[in-house]
């Protein structure tokens, strides 16, 4: 279920040209373009036909799968005109890349277009363009196809500044999905739950990838539950990083070198059929159960 839709705009510069500074941007490789820029970024492209709009930005919330950033695009037909197709490219690179393609676009009574590229999640590294320093710039192309007037092509630089960014940022980070609770109290519940009863063990957590560390304990862990007969227990927040611990600490272990060692993994939405067969060579007993939500 989404819950919350914010829209971010304004990163074009919509005011009056008068006074306004000229920026040159390379677009397309090699290929310069000179535009007007003023307090508010890059002054609106037009030509007696159409005015392109205030491009922005949706941030799209939802409940329990974090954030997308949607890209919003738009213009404004000056005059009546018949718009049988617009596209619209990022043509900052040496080679352009499709945003948007409408190929039965409707204009609003006022005359008014709006497009919007597909979502991309927002996590710690994607998309590359959010988590770089400083503004983004980019060229766009407008190719607005009309019945009087063939293909109208317009060139818009774009500016997202880096206030804007850090704003999604924020939000993406407070809209993420909480890991479970892997609290000392909570997971010796769940461990007991798994071992069947009040056994004493060794707790052993994996809270986050990648630390490889975790699987070299594992394997010391082993070696020392074997030798004072008390279980294991290993509990992940991530169900395919626990499954990548076990096998690397067994990697080395031979055929039946933890026979009679017990181990408790907890983890959501766990693969038991996978687990057993990962340990079931070494002969170590595992105890699968759940770490819940």
């Amino acid at each position: 279920m989404r819950f919350a839709c914010l829209v971010l705009a304004g990163f074009l510069g919509l005011v009056s040209p008068a006074g306004a500074a000229i920026r040159e941007f390379t677009y397309l490789g090699n290929q310069k373009l000179k535009h007007r820029m003023d307090a508010g970024g890059p002054v609106a492209t037009e030509n007696a036909d159409i005015r392109i709009e205030d491009p922005g930005h949706v941030a799209d919330l939802e409940s329990g799968k974090g954030m997308t950033v949607v890209a919003t695009y738009g213009f404004k037909a000056k005059r009546r005109l018949t718009i049988q197709r617009v596209r619209v490219e990022d043509v900052t690179g040496p080679s352009s890349k499709l945003l948007v393609e409408d190929l039965a676009p409707v204009l609003s009574a006022n005359g008014q277009w709006k497009g919007h590229a597909p979502g991309a999640p927002i996590d710690a590294r994607n998309p590359p363009w959010m988590h770089a320093r400083g503004d983004t710039w980019r060229v766009l192309r407008f190719a607005i196809t009309t019945a009087e007037k063939g293909e109208i092509v317009l060139l818009q630089p774009s500016r997202i500044s880096s206030q804007v960014k850090t704003q999604f940022l924020r939000m993406a980070a407070q809209a993420r999905p909480r890991a479970p609770d892997l609290r000392m109290e909570r997971l010796s519940r769940a461990v007991q739950a798994a071992l069947g009863g009040n056994s004493e063990f060794l707790m052993m957590i994996v809270a986050e990838p990648p630390d490889r560390k975790m699987a070299q304990m594992l394997a010391s862990g082993l070696a020392q539950a074997k030798k004072d007969r008390i279980a294991l227990a290993l509990a992940s927040a991530d169900a395919e990083w626990a499954a990548t611990v076990l096998t690397e600490a067994l990697k080395k272990a031979g055929k039946g070198q933890h026979a009679g060692v017990t181990l408790a993994v907890v983890v959501p939405n766990a693969d038991a059929e996978r687990l057993q067969a990962l340990a079931q060579p070494s002969g170590l007993s595992l105890k699968v159960g759940p770490l819940g939500e």
